[in-house]
């Protein structure tokens, strides 16, 4: 179920007297036509939504009795304020407001459907977006659900350090997004936001307190003072992209004599995220698309690499220069290509023994 029907919409609309119906609040929701007001979720619609109810049904979500019509000021008011506004006072609040008799306003079919309408691409654009639906702990116990048994301590650590170096690899590289709430001073979190600052990852570490307990007395990663880098807590990523990642629980990760020359380039800059070489890597604000092919070319420089020429699927010995060849990233695709010519190479690998680069060798 996208969302609320039309007619319930029109039924929240009309019983709405066209009026906010936060009582402190004369907004219009229709001014000249143009549909100025929101159709607000009182239990939240999606999982990081304010006052969300897991044990509700698609149908109860949506359905007449979970909404209210509100402004954008105080639909925005209710959901940041989450403790103010609790889901008994947003229900008193809006059965005291449509059993008002202070204004009474028609809304048209014409007006209705052009709010479903407006409703409908909200639900179509929202449905092409990911969002934070499964938190850091469980993403850990997914890769290794022996670390259900672990307790804080020194070898369980070094389970953890398999585990968050997989982790760290994909937050670090940009191939799986990851949200969190920032601690402020003093030591309160605010809301949930993508974790995204420039060179984040390069000096974050985890804190592993997340798989002690379910992590809400803690901060999940550290970052050095003079990094002027929050402190970040509650992370969660997107359950389905994760999976794509690990797609079976307890899966061994690729530790085998040969990987990918991406995967390899991937784990260099996951283990040199506080190395000089990551800092130069990362200059002038890179993508991470240039991050990589940059590790990629030391890489390559420095083991020998592997691939096929395509159309051929034979892996043979391949360098980058005679003639000379450029890196190119397309989605989770490396390929190699001649400068002057139309040869391309792909399926590219390495020995699993290589080095991180380091500007301190």
């Amino acid at each position: 179920m996208a969302g609320p029907s039309l007619p319930t919409i029109k039924r929240v609309f009309a019983l709405s007297h066209n009026l906010c119906a936060h009582a402190d609040c004369g907004q219009e929701l229709v001014v000249d036509g143009v549909v100025v007001g929101e159709v607000c979720h009182i239990k939240g619609e999606k999982r990081t939504a304010a006052r969300f109810d897991d044990h509700q049904t698609d149908e109860e979500r949506h359905a007449y009795g979970n909404l209210i019509g509100m402004c954008r000021k105080h639909h925005k008011i209710i959901d940041s304020d989450e403790g103010s506004y609790p889901v008994e006072r947003l229900v008193e609040m809006k059965r005291q407001h449509e059993e008002s008799d202070t204004r009474r306003f028609i809304i048209s079919d014409e007006l209705v459907q052009r709010i479903g309408d407006l409703l409908t691409a909200e639900a179509e654009r929202d449905a092409r977006q990911t969002y934070p639906d499964w938190t850091i702990r469980e993403l850990f116990f997914h890769i290794r659900p022996d670390l259900l048994e672990s307790h804080v301590g020194d070898n369980e650590e070094k389970a953890w350090e398999h585990v968050a170096k997989q982790v760290m690899d994909y937050f670090s590289t940009g191939r799986l997004k990851v949200w969190g709430r920032p601690i402020m001073r003093p030591r309160r979190r605010g809301p949930l936001k993508p974790v995204d600052e420039p060179g984040y990852w390069t000096h974050a570490q985890f804190t592993y307190w997340f798989l002690k307990d379910d992590g809400r007395l803690n901060s999940h990663t550290t970052a050095p003072g003079e990094t002027g880098l929050l402190d970040y807590a509650d992370l969660q990523v997107n359950r389905a992209e994760a999976m794509k990642i690990w797609p079976e629980p307890g899966a061994a990760h690729d530790d085998g004599p040969e990987i990918g020359l991406l995967d390899a380039a991937r784990r260099a800059y996951s283990l040199t995220r506080n190395d000089p070489a990551a800092s130069f890597a990362e200059m002038d604000e890179a993508s991470p698309e240039t991050i990589l092919i940059w590790y990629c070319i030391w890489i390559a420089q420095h083991m020998p690499m592997f691939g096929a020429r395509r159309p051929s699927t034979t892996v043979e010995p391949v360098t980058l220069d005679d003639p000379a060849k450029d890196f190119q990233i397309q989605g989770n695709t490396l390929t190699l290509r001649e400068r002057n010519g139309h040869v391309v190479w792909e399926n590219l690998r390495i020995s699993s023994t290589c080095c991180p680069p380091s500007s301190r060798r």
